[in-house]
């Protein structure tokens, strides 16, 4: 079995991504690593979530006060060989998630049983259709042939270039079981000052995935 590492990004709701944190470990299925990663903002945030959860590792940038959703999924997939050895699969994960039984043995049973055409396996429950997924499991090679995280997106799109260029490659699955439920507030959760901060960036974010889309994701 590969190794696998959980990367949940984190900007303040320190309590939400602590339960969130207990919740995914218990309903995991699978052994695996759980990261959590930011700012040097988030320093005391990720010393509560430690101790809360001891065996989480966190990871926090000390030349960056506030890392981006991609940009922390950046570094801490940068860090996984100090982490974890050999062919590693990574999940991405955010604070604002509801899993289901089994979440994430589902994704990684069906990646390995289609390890040779190496999927990126989206993860279902948030209500888009079958080429779409907000969080997925894949490998860090399949990663890297997909361009790496998208850390030109502020927060916006980076999931929708993702799933669209594996698409492309024919490379895309949405594992109907493997759920994690977003509760976000287009879904009917409650918005606080993340979301406000994704929401200002958004027309941004949406013209610069027209452009890229536009050259063929040419940096």
């Amino acid at each position: 079995m590969d190794n696998i590492a959980v990367i949940m990004p984190i900007y303040n709701r320190v309590d939400q991504a602590i339960s969130a944190l207990a919740r995914l470990r218990a309903t995991a299925g699978v052994a695996c690593r759980f990261i959590a990663v930011g700012g040097s903002g988030q320093t005391d945030n990720l010393k509560q979530i430690v101790r809360a959860e001891r065996d989480v590792i966190a990871l926090t940038s000390s030349t960056r006060y506030r890392l981006t959703y991609w940009e922390a999924l950046q570094y801490a997939t940068a860090k996984l060989p100090t982490i974890l050895t050999g062919t590693v699969l990574t999940a991405s994960v955010a604070s604002d998630v509801l899993p289901a039984m089994h979440w994430l043995q589902r994704a990684v049973q069906w990646h390995q049983e289609h390890r040779n055409d190496d999927y990126m396996v989206g993860f279902n429950g948030d209500g888009w259709p079958d080429y779409h997924a907000c969080h997925f499991l894949l490998s860090v090679s399949r990663l890297h042939s997909l361009g790496g995280w998208p850390v030109w997106y502020d927060h916006n799109y980076g999931d929708t270039e993702l799933c669209i260029r594996a698409n492309e490659l024919g490379r895309f699955y949405k594992h109907p079981w493997a759920i994690l439920y977003h509760d976000h507030p287009v879904h009917g959760g409650v918005s606080d000052d993340v979301y406000a901060i994704g929401n200002h960036s958004i027309s941004r974010d949406a013209q610069l995935f027209q452009q890229r889309r536009n050259q063929r994701w040419m940096q």
